[in-house]
């Protein structure tokens, strides 16, 4: 690993827990301090940095950093973000981007920490239909996570209008039907990239990449399930029996099971398919 590769790991951390702070504070209104205002020049920074960070793994690996858990865990925080600062315009306020920051720095330490000294290049991901069919995927995840995160705050800023309890996040949150949009645009988002990633994964299996493929297979047949789902609540605005909360409740429980299965998926194989 280069000298170039471990000062990014490391200043990467750094700088999103740095923009936290800052997301953070739009939470304070007026009492925020000035140095507020610097939220949107370093998330300029942040996004630069990490796809340098990506450009400079890239050069060493001889491929996309797609192919090992913590390159999965890094690239899959910053499609996270990526993706939120294209829905943010809908929300009218920054707000909601302090939630969303801090996972992606968690996910960004947990890759620095779990990445290994030696960097060891991947066969498989010089295959230019392995790395569309992944990234596809990755940010498939990334957009449906969003739309859990949207419709979880839907559902807390529904329970405090109920019960009246107006604090911090009633006065800082957009209003329920911007976060319903929020949750309808990015669950659009994810179905398209699911559709992708699912056709393209369908066909490469039944041409022989795995061997014994079955839609019965633990990881399909869920995919296949969370496709149908979320594009029901990308559309939800177009159907009378399927209200904001009921389509929020849905989205967190079908984003809750995606975090798990993701996380299944990773922790005890190392990746998300096994190819033979």
């Amino acid at each position: 690993m280069t000298a170039a590769v471990q000062a990014l790991q490391v200043l990467l951390p750094v700088v999103y827990m740095a923009l936290t702070l800052l997301y953070g504070m739009e939470l304070a209104g007026p009492r925020a301090p000035k140095w507020a205002r610097w939220r949107r020049g370093t998330t300029a920074f942040a996004v630069l940095l990490h796809l340098g960070y990506g450009a400079v793994l890239s050069t060493e690996l001889g491929h996309l950093p797609i192919a090992h858990p913590w390159q999965v865990v890094s690239f899959l925080g910053f499609s996270i973000l990526g993706l939120y600062l294209l829905i943010e315009p809908l929300a009218k306020t920054p707000a909601t981007g302090a939630f969303v920051v801090l996972a992606v720095f968690v996910m960004q330490l947990m890759a620095s920490a779990l990445a290994p000294l030696q960097l060891v290049a991947s066969p498989l991901a010089q295959s230019r239909f392995f790395v569309v069919h992944i990234v596809s995927a990755l940010l498939a995840v990334a957009a449906l996570l969003l739309s859990g995160f949207f419709s979880g705050l839907y559902l807390v800023l529904l329970r405090q209008l109920r019960r009246r309890t107006f604090g911090v996040l009633y006065a800082k949150l957009p209003d329920l039907e911007r976060l319903s949009k929020m949750n309808r645009a990015a669950a659009a988002v994810g179905f398209l990239f699911l559709t992708v990633g699912l056709n393209l994964g369908i066909w490469w299996a039944h041409e022989g990449a795995v061997r014994n493929f079955s839609y019965l297979d633990p990881k399909v047949w869920p995919a296949i399930v969370l496709w149908l789902v979320f594009g029901v609540i990308s559309v939800s605005g177009f159907l009378r029996f399927l209200s904001g909360r009921r389509a929020a409740w849905i989205a967190v429980v079908a984003a809750s099971l995606l975090l798990l299965s993701l996380g299944v998926s990773l922790v005890p194989r190392g990746a998300f398919h096994v190819f033979r």
